[in-house]
């Protein structure tokens, strides 16, 4: 039995966002070559050749025992059976470590010199140590065959050589488990199961899925990122296993918020995101993949949304982004910057399968923090990568300012005020790599997002998007798209020396004044924002003091002088 898109399982929310995608054609299931061959460039035969040469060598040296193997294993055979490119080489020696081997490769001066050796490192997930090596200016990565057990709730196993055999069964999938045999240059599937899979499009475990996940539990988020990735479906003993409680808690307890978070990034953009999220929304595991610190659950200002939210916001964004014809089409202004920039993309759409922390706060050092700021941090530990920590909580800000503001500023026709708005550092901040484009989209998002109770209120959809398509219009209209993003006229050192005034404190209004004034006047010079600075002086419009005391910063550069 196969899992097929949809999900069993989906709420009937989820199921009727499906729905608003099943015109859109899904990614295409990557199918193998025909004939089943695998081809290798010039590179790689160079590296092939000299291998099994070395080897030939080697063996002659053999009197007892099993000559020496080397086979290039896992995703290089899978891609490059369905015809995809990949400098993933591994080659797997079946009579000794990849580190000797290559000692004895530069022993016997057949490459230059050896890169680095990768230690066991289990907080890695690193149980076999892995030596680079650049062969003909080509880097593969050399190990050995390996049976692996598992004892305890220690995701770490013992680790011994094993067989070809051994090794495929110990792997993640069927579809991984092959290997490329370098001196017979075939294919060697020994599960007995790849190559067919590889033609069916089906997500299988080597073994029986539970003990597969009871051995590692990151191998769940595997097969549903490959399964989103090639467009495949996934065998039911994968479901069942992964619903099971006592899979669920291992993932929770045995594995690392970091390779969690590794798996998700890599799911959230891959070409099907929407379909990975279905799966572990199906398989109950969003609120073990997505989740704060137990500190901050405690301490949060109220309960999450359902993970129902989740999966609406990372359909949306897809609906936004592909321009679907259920909806209004989105003004081109607003998906520009997304459309243009990968890393803004992929921080939109893991913000959106945030969705059900927003507007939620916790306590710490008594501050209130948002509460998606410890599932970014601590949760998934995605660090500041595409501006992941410092930028998401502030997109959910400026949704909560962009909304808003609908009732309030963007209700006038002031282009000072519309303007300054736009410039908030949590709606536009390239420092955070914001613009005020994808904040307003994700604003927008927001609002789709409740949009559904079950189903699609279309003239609401309807209603929104085109309320945020006129913003746009308006903005357009007032000559705002760059002046957003415009530096000061004047910078801090030029108004206190118009102003003769030190540096502190009141700069920052005196800076958001002169913004301001820029902003009601298009096309004006600096030299008549300095003269209206003074005329405001002289009118004490300012609120500012000549005799503003000195810094600390500069009363210890006067004493050193």
């Amino acid at each position: 039995m196969f899992l097929t898109r949809p999900s069993p399982g989906l709420s009937s929310s989820a199921l009727f966002l499906r729905r608003m995608l099943s015109t859109r054609p899904s990614i295409s299931r990557r199918k193998p070559l025909e004939p089943l061959e695998v081809h290798l460039t010039p590179q790689e035969e160079n590296v092939c050749r000299l291998i099994d040469e070395f080897c030939q060598t080697l063996n002659q040296d053999v009197t007892d025992g099993e000559p020496v193997a080397c086979r290039i294993a896992g995703g290089w055979v899978r891609d490059k059976l369905l015809g995809i490119e990949s400098h993933d080489v591994d080659i797997a020696i079946n009579t000794m470590t990849g580190e000797a081997f290559a000692q004895k490769l530069l022993d016997a001066g057949k490459v230059d010199s050896i890169g680095t050796t990768i230690a066991v490192n289990p907080d890695q997930s690193k149980h076999l140590a892995t030596t680079r090596l650049k062969i003909h200016d080509f880097w593969v990565d050399l190990v050995n065959l390996r049976s692996e057990t598992y004892t305890g709730e220690s995701r770490i196993p013992t680790i011994e050589f094993g067989t070809p055999q051994e090794d495929a069964d110990r792997r993640d999938l069927t579809i991984n488990a092959m290997f490329y045999n370098i001196h017979s240059r075939k294919v060697e599937d020994f599960t007995g199961r790849g190559i067919d899979d590889l033609k069916a499009g089906i997500v299988r475990t080597p073994l029986e899925a539970k003990t597969t996940f009871e051995d590692d539990p990151l191998r769940i988020l595997r097969c549903v990122r490959f399964a989103s990735r090639l467009g495949y479906t996934v065998e039911e003993s994968i479901a069942a296993a992964a619903k099971d409680p006592t899979i669920q808690k291992a993932l929770d307890n045995k594995i690392s918020r970091e390779r969690i978070g590794e798996e998700i990034d890599k799911m959230i953009q891959g070409p099907d995101p929407v379909y990975g999220m279905e799966l572990l929304h199906s398989f109950g595991l969003l609120p073990i993949v997505l989740r704060p610190t137990a500190q901050a659950s405690s301490t949060s200002s109220g309960a999450p949304l359902s993970m129902d939210y989740a999966l609406r916001g990372i359909i949306i964004i897809e609906l936004l982004l592909r321009s679907e014809e259920h909806l209004p089409g989105v003004h081109p202004l607003l998906l520009s910057s997304t459309l243009e920039t990968h890393s803004t993309q992929a921080r939109l759409r893991i913000a959106s399968i945030l969705t059900p922390f927003r507007g939620l706060t916790f306590e710490q050092k008594k501050k209130s923090i948002p509460l998606v700021d410890s599932v970014i941090r601590d949760g998934l530990k995605l660090g500041g990568r595409n501006h992941y920590l410092d930028g998401i909580p502030h997109l959910f800000r400026s949704a909560e300012l962009i909304r808003e503001a609908f009732s309030t500023t963007f209700a006038t026709e002031s282009r000072a005020e519309i303007g300054m708005l736009l410039r908030h550092p949590s709606i536009h901040n390239p420092i955070i790599g914001s613009e005020w484009k994808s904040s307003a989209l994700f604003s927008l998002l927001q609002e789709l997002v409740d949009c559904w109770e079950g189903e699609l209120d279309t003239a609401k959809a309807t209603e929104c998007i085109q309320k945020y398509n006129k913003l746009v219009e308006k903005i357009v209209e007032l000559d705002l798209t760059e002046a957003i993003g415009a530096p000061p006229i004047l910078n801090g050192k030029q108004v206190c020396e118009t102003l003769k005034i030190r540096p502190g404190p009141q700069m920052t209004p005196l800076m958001e004044k002169v913004v301001y004034w820029q902003l009601e006047h298009p096309g004006a010079t600096a030299d008549e924002c300095q003269a209206w600075l003074l005329e405001q002086q002289a009118q004490g419009a300012l609120g500012i003091t000549n005799n503003a005391p000195e810094s600390e910063r500069t009363k210890k550069k006067k004493k050193k002088e």
